[in-house]
């Protein structure tokens, strides 16, 4: 149905969108905020710390929203 390829286009947009505003979010507290940047890396239960873990998040959903877009082209 073409309703199908107008909602992965969609999905995969909000998703590069809220990847982006993630990263952007994140690194403007790593440069503005010391204090919140390490409150956010001793809260990795993992040997990540939390503000790399939030990265890497951020870019897999801008990732997976890009190739949610470009698999509609």
């Amino acid at each position: 149905t073409p309703a199908l390829p107008q909602r992965t286009l969609k999905i995969g947009i909000v998703l590069c969108l809220l990847g982006a505003v993630g990263l952007l979010v994140v690194g403007a507290l790593i440069v503005l905020s010391p204090e919140v940047a390490e409150q956010l890396n001793a809260s990795s239960a993992i040997t990540l710390n939390g503000s790399g873990l939030a990265m890497l998040l951020c870019a897999a959903a801008a990732v997976l929203g890009l190739v949610l877009v470009l698999r509609n082209k």
